[in-house]
């Protein structure tokens, strides 16, 4: 059985609001590194927790968070964020 996603599907306001917290934990384990098969969970945690404050923020919509399940790698901005947000609690 050979399903795939169909966002076409899924309703305008939908598409156009909040992303959900399954994509948002979805991405995180997708994008956080692995070691012999196995996630590195803090990285995991620093990238679910940069998706939900820029969801709560307004900046990470259904469509959007939908359109990084295909991107190889997490963008820069992303990735940015948690450097610049892990370099700020070192400092403290």
């Amino acid at each position: 059985m050979a399903t795939t996603f169909d966002i076409k599907k899924v309703p305008e306001a939908t598409r156009k609001g909040p992303a959900t917290w399954n994509q948002i934990r979805g991405l995180s384990f997708k994008f956080a590194s692995k070691t012999n098969g196995n996630t590195n969970y803090r990285e995991a945690k620093q990238i679910q927790g940069c998706l939900y404050n820029e969801k709560k923020e307004g900046r990470l919509t259904y469509s959007q968070a939908h359109t990084l399940f295909s991107k190889k790698t997490l963008p820069a901005k992303y990735r940015n964020s948690i450097q610049d947000y892990v370099a700020q609690q070192d400092q403290n």
